[in-house]
């Protein structure tokens, strides 16, 4: 793999992919896992050495900080899971592979029928002294023998494009992720006055994940089982140490924004009726676009939820929520609404925080969005209910309502069969009469059967209530897990 993790800090320019030789590993090296957390430093330094250079066009390479984030942070980490190349002569650690431990989203059934164990492979680091001798190509091999034996039946990477072929060689398999590019009126938008005053108005504020992680784990778990191929987050301190923590990556701004219950968001059914509404969105654009100028910046929307707060319940009380059961989907034009003022508040808080005081607010960004998060025909009932949100359907530069892009370099294996449980469609279930099943069990016995699963289509889109059909594949990777 070429780049430092899945998550998009791609550094294809200095790692080094697998070759296809069969050869004996290089006599010159030592392949094993770290032995101890006393190497931890020196893993860390090696990879600060491969991808800290700075890019051609001038863009800062990543810090140390990053990869001491991406260890000390992770509740997953594992030892046995790095696994290094060490020079002979010198002792120093010349290439690297890391397997971070994940559960994967795939299938939308029952949370723990549906969810699947998987090794996601990170960190494909080879020092340019030490390149053109299959290092990685060894350490790949050992990755795969490390997931066999931890039971991992699926892995994951993420190649840069030269390297796909020779990962294909290799048994893995590319299964394209679609992205939507929204052209988003800064401007028609936002006022003059700072982020924080703007969030106050509007009821947005910061995550603090000690006082969040609890609810958004709730929200986060109630809607992404429909986006197969992101992970599962049961665990608190993933919540709370990984997802809503700040992380080291300076060459990237992160601003991660709630919105509280109190905001009451008025029904798309008129009548008087308000919604008290809970939600989050995480966006972040990189530093050096911001720096340099670069027109239009463009702005990722990792990821966003929303949902409307049943009953009498409070995020910040003593009857706060504790299922997510009262948490029930918004109609779409409070699902707009909501987005709106999420996806506004994040955008100004990029230009105005982070230490970014010098750089001005655009007139306009390019939002990029998972479209198994947003898809294109849930953006189309959102501007029919909200026609006065014009990121919803302004024209791109090129004259289409919304550009697609594809990103081919997910990659996936399959180590050993296994059994998923795989949600319905309504209608499919109502086709099958009294007493039809509204799961199924579905057999993933090869890169075959995976590919299929990730792009069936969504069907139902039942993160907004009354959603509408949609045909867009559900394989919506989520890059905020940074893996």
């Amino acid at each position: 793999m070429s780049s430092t993790s899945a998550a998009g800090h791609s550094q294809s320019a200095h790692a080094q992919p697998p070759q296809k030789s069969r050869s004996e590993p290089h006599p010159d090296y030592s392949f094993r896992p770290l032995a101890s957390h006393d190497e931890i430093p020196s893993f860390l330094d090696h990879l600060a050495n491969v991808f800290g250079v700075p890019k051609p066009n001038g863009a800062p390479g990543a810090p140390r900080s990053m990869f001491k984030d991406h260890w000390d942070l992770d509740p997953a980490r594992n030892l046995a899971g790095v696994l290094v190349a060490v020079h002979k002569a010198t002792g120093q650690i010349a290439s690297s592979v890391r397997v971070y431990h994940r559960n994967l989203h795939l299938g939308g059934g029952s949370a723990t029928k549906s969810s699947v164990r998987i090794g996601a492979i990170g960190d494909v680091a080879t020092g340019t002294d030490h390149r053109g001798r299959r290092l990685a190509s060894v350490l790949m091999a050992a990755a795969d023998a490390h997931m066999r034996e931890a039971g991992f039946p699926i892995a994951v990477l993420h190649a840069a494009t030269l390297a796909i072929p020779l990962y294909a060689s290799l048994g893995w398999r590319t299964v394209p992720m679609h992205y939507l590019l929204l052209d988003y009126p800064v401007s028609a938008t936002t006022t003059t006055t700072t982020s924080s005053t703007r969030a106050a108005a509007i009821g947005l504020r910061a995550v603090d994940a000690a006082r969040d992680a609890g609810w958004m784990a709730l929200l986060y778990g109630k809607f992404a089982v429909g986006v197969w191929g992101s992970f599962t987050r049961r665990d608190r301190a993933y919540w709370t140490d990984w997802v809503a923590a700040s992380h080291g990556d300076a060459p990237r701004r992160r601003i991660r924004r709630v919105v509280a219950d109190a905001v009451e968001l008025p029904s798309s059914t008129g009548g008087g009726s308000h919604h008290r509404v809970a939600g989050y969105a995480i966006v972040d654009l990189a530093e050096f676009d911001a720096r340099t100028g670069v027109s239009p910046i463009t702005v990722q929307l990792r990821e966003a939820f929303v949902a409307r707060i049943v009953g009498d319940h409070h995020l910040d009380t003593c009857n706060g929520l504790h299922s997510s059961d009262q948490l029930a989907p918004l109609d779409v034009g409070a699902y707009a609404d909501a987005m709106d003022m999420l996806l506004r508040a994040g955008v100004a808080a990029l230009f105005d925080g982070g230490g970014a005081d010098a750089t001005p607010l655009p007139d306009k960004v390019k939002v990029q969005v998972p479209a198994a998060m947003m898809p294109p025909e849930v953006l189309d009932a959102m501007a029919a209910a909200r026609p006065g949100l014009a990121w919803l359907c302004r024209p791109t530069d090129a004259g289409q309502p919304r550009a697609t892009t594809v990103d081919d370099g997910w990659m996936f294996k399959v180590l050993s069969p296994c059994d998923v449980e795989v949600s319905v469609s309504p209608a499919a279930a109502a086709a099958g009469g009294e007493g039809a099943r509204a799961t199924e069990v579905v057999r993933v016995a090869n890169e075959d059967d995976l590919t299929a699963l990730l792009q069936r289509p969504i069907g139902r889109f039942d993160a907004c209530a009354g959603g509408p059909l949609v045909s867009t594949s559900r394989f919506g990777f989520f890059k905020t897990d940074a893996f």
